[in-house]
């Protein structure tokens, strides 16, 4: 029986209860997705963005090449008439780390991104803008490693390029060191600095700046990729500190990860393999090697210093291991003579474990209170506080907008630990997440990411009605900016977490697709969304290289579509009113669900409750009944016809008044029909069908539904972690759970997709240069 409630009651609520407990909201509690374990083929995480297109190979002239690429094409634009607009998200801070607040004006700050160049703030950090001079690459480095500040003589040094960026290697070149002496203001390249050649990925000194330091007279300490480098003229020259051999003939090119500076002058310094190193002038040739038994001295993946510039008798090293997990922390009270250790990793304390594997080589940060300096606070995946005991400091995973909801929130993956030099007791931590501040020893956390737009994209996608725009970030998982948000149109809000990767939203409905890593991917109907919450459902949960990529292909008029819809006469009842308990006559016109039905007047029924009327067999306008009730009917030329009902009693209060009738349709009738290939249970797809012959009472057709979709995505057979490619038929079916179809032959880690435009075909292009 077709029906059609009128009003809507219960009917809408009942649907909405079953879509909320079919694709329930993501959970307010977000765990930590650990990025896939490392083997051969992938040895590191983002090693598949940093290729060639065109060669596959590694290049990092093509990252530059790439930018000023963008820039031209931006400069073209303009000459076109085109003009591009930063739609956000401004809430959500990218990779960063490096910080720094100007010694003596606490307002004004610079903090400096993995890959969008650097930022300053005017207001201590609660808005910030791009640094104009670090846009162009020719001439600067969007790869920021280092920043400070000489606050003897207030010039600032900021260090670029890293070998921290990635497990495992290439390194990310950068192009030396810049220099202010404006607070900030204006920078200028320090020559002494310049690559040989910054299109390499090793084999020159500047190329990783990864610590700054300064002591008290200005020289300067720069810990490079390629040795400890000492200026005594700010940056004019350089010169070699560090000899293995006592002859100072041959520099070492060790891959330095950190230096400390005291006032004093005394100078520490330590390599990613474990080597410490320490001079009580920073003069070149009086570095002496820690070599204490028991202690670790190589095989480390990364070290981190740590101390106050007040006492050099007492210092930090964090090591960390070839495997990048937490090995210790130890401590001198002598200056480097003797050594103790003082954390070990345990249970409950693996700060640089995602949960399947380590990744401190990638992301560890250490820093000493300059208040008291047996407190340090350690990071990585997890933030700990070390005062005698170890206190876990804050909340590590979550969704945008983080810190504005969560005042115990510091996104996970911290790189760095920074004390403010105009008051100790402010701490701040950089990460993946930007940039986290506390003024109570870590007990409450406040975001400062308001304008800092470095979150790192590698997809973005958008509604046909500007209404989202969405993109997949690094670490901050598929963000949406919605367009209806009046208040704060830029800010961003999360769809699913992770590594947002790959990402796509249907043009002919409210489907939105994202991905995580590993082959996670996820399907949203934003029309059911309430403000900035979304049902999520998943789609695959596993199996995959990490780059997950999705293509959607869609069309709402397919003719070679072999679903179909199918079609019945059946007897319609539809709801023309409500009792109140008193009133006893009622009147109204009604609408056949299709225009094209015709009503066949014999067939017409009111009722409520036992009190039916029914069509007289002498005159079609005229209802009758057994008892005392009555009504007419008048057909009107547009296909409705009008009742008007007198029951005997009032019918009973709540209760329905409702009409049945048959109805029929003529050859060439148009019908309306929905798709069963669109349906998100709120929205849907309507579409015509012109009738080849007469349909009556009881005939059922079957009808081509025109809508066909089509997701392509990254992994190998389900359940598995290789390599390959999935289809599911029917995407934009959000009532439905699509089921994955392997597609077989497909090796190499895949990097595109493109459907041909009638859905038959599909291109798959791998990284190894394989279509």
């Amino acid at each position: 029986m077709m029906r059609k409630l009128l009003p809507i009651g219960l009917g809408a609520i009942a649907l909405t209860a079953l879509i909320q407990f079919s694709f329930s909201e993501s959970d307010s509690e977000v765990n930590y997705t650990p990025r896939a374990e490392l083997n051969s083929s992938e040895p590191n995480f983002m090693r598949w963005a940093q290729l060639d297109v065109r060669t596959g190979e590694y290049n990092p002239a093509a990252r530059n090449e790439a930018f000023n690429s963008l820039q031209n094409n931006a400069s073209r634009a303009n000459e076109m008439g085109l003009v591009f607009e930063n739609l956000g998200p401004d809430n959500v801070g990218g990779r960063t780390k490096a910080i720094l607040e100007v010694y003596g004006k606490p307002d004004t700050m610079l903090v400096g991104s993995v890959t969008g160049g650097m930022f300053i703030s005017f207001d201590a950090g609660g808005t910030w803008q791009p640094h104009e001079q670090f846009k162009n690459l020719d001439s600067s480095s969007s790869i920021i490693a280092s920043i400070h500040q000489d606050i003897y003589n207030g010039r600032i040094y900021v260090g670029t390029g890293s070998n921290f960026d990635a497990l495992g290697s290439p390194s990310w070149p950068g192009y030396g060191i810049f220099v202010s002496d404006d607070d900030g203001l204006t920078f200028t390249h320090l020559s002494s600095t310049t690559p040989d050649n910054r299109n390499t990925n090793g084999g020159d000194t500047w190329l990783q700046v990864n610590r700054i330091r300064t002591d008290s007279v200005g020289n300067v300490y720069a810990a490079t990729g390629k040795g400890l480098k000492k200026s005594t003229d700010q940056g004019d020259t350089w010169e070699d500190v560090i000899f293995i051999d006592q002859a100072m003939t041959f520099p070492t090119t060790a891959e330095f990860a950190d230096v400390l500076v005291m006032t004093s002058g005394k100078v520490v310094a330590s390599t990613s393999a474990g080597s410490i190193f320490y001079s009580d002038d920073g003069t070149a040739g009086t570095f002496e090697k820690v070599t204490q038994s028991g202690m670790p001295s190589g095989g480390m993946a990364r070290t981190v210093l740590g101390g106050t510039p007040d006492n050099d008798d007492h210092f930090y090293c964090m090591f960390i291991e070839g495997n990048s997990c937490f090995n210790s922390v130890y401590e001198t009270n002598n200056g480097g003579g003797i050594w103790t250790s003082v954390l070990f990793p345990f249970d409950d304390f693996t700060p640089m474990n995602n949960g399947q594997y380590c990744q401190g080589e990638y992301d560890a940060a250490f820093g000493v209170s300059p208040v008291n300096d047996d407190i340090f606070f350690l990071g990585g995946i997890t933030l700990w506080r070390y005062d005698g005991n170890l206190t876990r400091v804050a909340s590590s995973f979550g969704s945008p907008p983080f810190q504005d909801v969560f005042p115990n929130y510091v996104h996970s993956d911290q790189h760095y630990v920074y004390f403010s030099p105009n008051d100790p007791s402010r701490v701040y931590v950089t990460g993946d997440g930007g940039i986290a501040m506390s003024e109570n020893d870590g007990t409450t956390w406040q975001g400062l990411n308001k304008g800092y737009t470095s979150t790192q994209y590698y997809s973005v996608a958008y509604a046909n009605d500007g209404d989202m725009i969405l993109g997949g970030t690094q670490d901050n998982g598929t963000l949406v900016v919605l367009g209806d948000n009046e208040s704060d149109p830029k800010v961003g809000f999360s769809l699913s977490g992770g590594d947002g990767l790959g990402c796509d939203m249907s043009q002919i409905s409210q489907i939105i697709i994202t991905s995580s890593q590993n082959g996670v991917v996820y399907r949203i109907d934003a029309a059911q969304r309430n403000g900035s919450n979304f049902p999520v459902g998943s789609i695959s949960s596993t199996g995959g290289p990490f780059n997950t990529v999705v293509r959607l292909w869609e069309d709402i008029n397919d003719e070679t579509s072999r679903d179909s819809v199918e079609f019945s006469v059946e007897t319609t009842e539809i709801a023309i009113d409500v009792s109140n308990g008193v009133v006893k006559n009622y009147t109204a016109t009604v609408e056949p669900v299709q225009p094209a039905a015709i009503v066949i007047g014999s067939s017409i029924t009111v009722y409520s409750g036992d009190q039916i009327l029914t069509v007289s067999e002498d005159d079609d306008e005229v209802l009758e009944s057994t008892g005392s009730s009555k009504g007419t009917i008048t057909y009107n030329s547009d296909g409705t016809f009008d009742l008007d009902v007198q029951f005997a009693t009032a019918p009973s209060e709540n209760s329905n008044i409702y009409v049945t009738f048959d109805q029929k349709f003529e050859a060439n009738a148009v019908l309306l029909l929905e798709s069963e290939n669109l349906n998100s249970g709120l929205t849907s797809h309507s579409f015509e069908y012109r009738l080849e012959y007469a349909l009556n009472p009881g005939d059922v057709i079957l009808v081509q539904d025109p809508v066909q979709s089509i997701l392509a995505s990254t992994g190998g057979p389900t359940g598995t972690g290789t390599s390959g490619v999935r289809l599911y038929r029917n995407v934009l079916n959000f009532l439905e759970n699509p089921v994955a179809i392997d597609v077989p032959g497909i090796g190499g880690s895949v990097t595109e997709m493109k459907f041909t435009s009638d859905g038959d075909g599909l291109f798959v292009g791998t990284g190894n240069g394989t279509l």
